[in-house]
């Protein structure tokens, strides 16, 4: 699973990926995924660009990202450290309001610090899927 199919700051909205050409228009019934013709026939044929299993949000997936970036003291706690690691792994900068949104969105009881429970419970609610 991807940071940014858990770091996106809008929860139960429509995410798309970055490789995707093209957003969907509300009104058009057709996918967002691009198709290409093959050479051989007129049947279209689905571009690599359709979602990879590893980028669907799961539980196990959101524990795994979690406990990358755990604090060794306390495994059941993101701490400043793994927090700005998180960031920066990210691309996404610990300077202005993006830590204080992700804070709001998982509801963490302290600021620059993620408890386990508040992750697992926050990162269900970012699901997009």
């Amino acid at each position: 699973m991807r940071l940014s199919s858990l770091l996106c700051c809008v929860p139960d909205k429509t995410v798309y990926r970055d490789d995707q050409i093209s957003v969907p228009n509300k009104k058009s019934k057709e996918p967002a995924v691009p198709t290409a013709t093959s050479s051989a026939s007129s049947t279209p044929v689905a571009s690599s660009t359709s979602a990879k299993k590893s980028d669907i949000y799961t539980p196990a997936g959101s524990l795994q990202i979690f406990q990358q970036y755990c604090d060794e003291d306390d495994p059941d706690v993101i701490g400043p450290e793994g927090l700005e690691k998180l960031f920066n792994d990210a691309g996404i900068s610990v300077e202005g309001a993006m830590p204080m949104i992700l804070a709001w969105q998982l509801q963490a009881s302290e600021m620059m610090k993620v408890t386990k429970e508040e992750w697992v419970r926050g990162t269900a609610g970012l699901n997009p899927f």
